[in-house]
């Protein structure tokens, strides 16, 4: 609420609970407050603060959509933040001539650290300048509120949200608009869209396939009061990446009698969709009677055939199996790593799930001399370097070997980028990660305080308070005549799962394959 002037108190008046006198203060017991005249505590209404991992995969957007167990339920704190634009703030502070105050000092601290990782990355190559990277991190957050408020609008336990928030505030940009109260781009939209109180609630999953393969479509409309009881016919559609009709199917939205849900679940098919490689639309409407918000959700097809081929034998590092079948089923030359080879020996070596015997010191001690004289190592689980608590124990790196950590994945969460790098070949890259696209790919650690790696391929920020920090996700260090690429995105964990896995996957060995 915002005043003009001084505000006019005097028609406020102290709360009374004349129950109190019926109760006996010396009866108070928790709830006579919140239900006045009872001497129990009454649970008509649960309501609690859900802040999901962002981005939401399949097991987020199911918390959201089931919260409450059947009964009515209070969000009483939900959001998804964004960025801050650090560099505006500081020159909006000085345009107003309040460079000095706390506030201000503290947000030029605030962009002075950002700059440090900025610059340290070299994030120039792919934002261009710093300030694009922050923007691009305001505007990313309109397409995630959204996201989470379509699950919560077709959750039929829930009668209310309380969001999260108004205002940047606390030096956090959890609100919907800046700390000088300028409105984030998209987010006006988003908010309109997400409270229109006749909305579709549109689902498909999974987010990702191949070609031919089978997604969930599923809709549910939500309806605050807003259509009578009847009959409304209604039609979902699936259109390609050059709006090419894949599917088509008309239904009935009954709306019952009574007092029904404020969520309806209206309409659920798999489907297989084969076309070509892009995003495809999941689409629906009502056909004559009902206007409503909401309407469509995105996912994407790759093509199997389009994956580049691998020429290159690897050497497998350490027992992996499902590794080993996913080279094997994907007709990969490999052979598993024999301790007899000298060292001197050139390999492309894969490091699998665990270290090769006889593991620990002695095993990397013994891969360290082969990236030395010339090998190259794909090290697709960060796991394997933890000791205890160390977490880079045996990382490959002379000195300076940082550690594995976490980066804020919540409301507050860290925006992941990718590289115009050939590790990422034929997928999105040169600027943020898509939440859609890499959705199952982003982890939940980084390689951080370590120095700058001879190629930055992928990494992530968190700029959304004053907790700022950085990491890297995928990197390629140098170490005597050899390389070693180490990554923490969630790659082997997906293969046969997500096609952007297996992309990733074939492009580290064919870029590693090149040597030097």
């Amino acid at each position: 609420m915002f005043f003009a002037g001084p505000m006019d108190a005097s028609s406020f008046k102290p709360f009374i609970n004349e129950a109190l006198e019926e109760i006996g203060t010396d009866r108070l017991q928790p709830g006579t407050l919140s239900n006045p005249g009872s001497p129990v505590w009454e649970s008509d209404l649960k309501d609690g603060h859900h802040y999901k991992r962002v981005p939401h995969r399949w097991q987020e957007l199911n918390e959201l959509r089931t919260v409450g167990d059947g009964e009515p339920f209070f969000m009483s704190e939900y959001g998804v933040g964004s960025g801050q634009n650090w560099m505006r703030i500081v020159r909006q502070f000085n345009q107003f001539g309040y460079s000095h105050i706390d506030s201000a000092v503290n947000h030029k601290g605030y962009c002075d650290r950002f700059l440090t990782d900025y610059e340290k990355w070299g994030m120039d190559s792919i934002f261009g300048r710093p300030e694009e990277f922050l923007k691009q991190s305001i505007a990313f957050m309109a397409r995630e509120r959204t996201r989470g408020i379509n699950a919560l609008r077709s959750n039929p336990n829930l009668v209310g949200i309380s969001l999260t928030g108004a205002v940047d505030q606390g030096d956090s940009g959890e609100g919907l608009f800046t700390t000088f109260r300028e409105f984030k781009p998209g987010t006006m939209d988003a908010i309109f869209d997400s409270w229109a109180k006749l909305r579709w609630c549109t689902f498909v999953e999974p987010y990702n396939i191949y070609s031919g393969d089978e997604v969930t479509l599923e809709v549910v409309l939500s309806n605050e009061d807003q259509l009578q009881t009847g009959d409304y016919a209604a039609r979902v559609w699936v259109f390609g990446p050059e709006n090419q009709k894949i599917f088509e199917k008309d239904f009935i939205v009954t709306i019952p009698e009574g007092e029904p849900s404020f969520a309806l679940p209206v309409f659920q098919q798999n489907i297989a969709v084969s076309g070509p490689t892009g995003k495809y639309r999941l689409v629906v409407s009502f056909t004559e009677s009902g206007a409503a918000a909401g309407e469509e959700s995105e996912f994407y097809v790759l093509n199997k055939s389009e994956m580049p081929p691998v020429a290159s034998e690897v050497v497998l590092w350490g027992e992996d199996a499902e590794l080993e079948r996913w080279l094997k089923e994907n007709k990969i030359t490999w052979r598993e790593f024999d301790a007899s080879v000298p060292v001197e020996t050139k390999q492309l070596i894969l490091a699998g799930a665990g270290a090769a015997a006889p593991g620990g010191e002695a095993a990397f001690a013994d891969l360290t001399r082969r990236i030395e004289n010339g090998s190259d190592v794909i090290f697709l689980n960060h796991e394997i370097f933890q000791q205890d608590q160390d977490t880079t124990a045996f990382l490959p790196l002379a000195k300076n070997k940082g550690k594995f950590g976490t980066q804020e994945q919540w409301v507050y969460h860290t925006n992941q980028w990718a590289a115009n790098h050939p590790i990422f070949d034929g997928l999105q890259r040169g600027g943020l990660m898509d939440y859609t696209y890499y959705r199952e790919i982003v982890p939940d650690k980084y390689l951080m305080e370590v120095d700058k790696p001879a190629e930055v391929i992928a990494g992530g920020n968190n700029v959304t308070r004053c907790t700022i920090s950085s990491g890297l996700m995928c990197a390629i260090f140098e170490r005597g005549q050899g390389r070693f690429l180490v990554n923490t995105m969630l790659v082997r964990e997906n293969l046969d799962k997500v096609p952007q896995a297996d992309r990733l996957l074939r492009n580290m060995i064919n870029y590693m394959a090149i040597g030097k």
